[in-house]
């Protein structure tokens, strides 16, 4: 049947947790580009990702690099940056 196919939402929620046990963040990046009147109009996301293989059962991938770019339209809002502590878990 077609919905064999689909996994069920615990289903993807296991899958997800276990695939987080052997991922590593090597860099992450957000650039926004600010018009001349103080609205974002461009942002960029840029994310090096690698996977440990360590016990052998996991083999989907060995890395991956995620680029998103976002286009804003009709903003006429004023923006308020925030920017958040940057805590590097390799070192706690």
């Amino acid at each position: 049947s077609p919905d064999s196919d689909n996994l069920d939402r615990e289903t993807f929620k296991k899958t997800f947790e276990d695939l987080a046990n052997f991922m590593n963040i090597e860099s992450y990046e957000e650039i926004s580009y600010v018009d001349s009147d103080g609205y974002i109009i461009d942002e960029e996301i840029n994310m090096n990702i690698s996977y440990d293989n360590i016990d052998g059962s996991f083999n989907l991938v060995s890395s991956q690099n995620i680029k998103v770019k976002i286009k804003n339209w009709n903003i006429e809002e004023e923006i308020q940056l925030q920017f958040p502590e940057i805590i590097d878990k390799k070192e706690n």
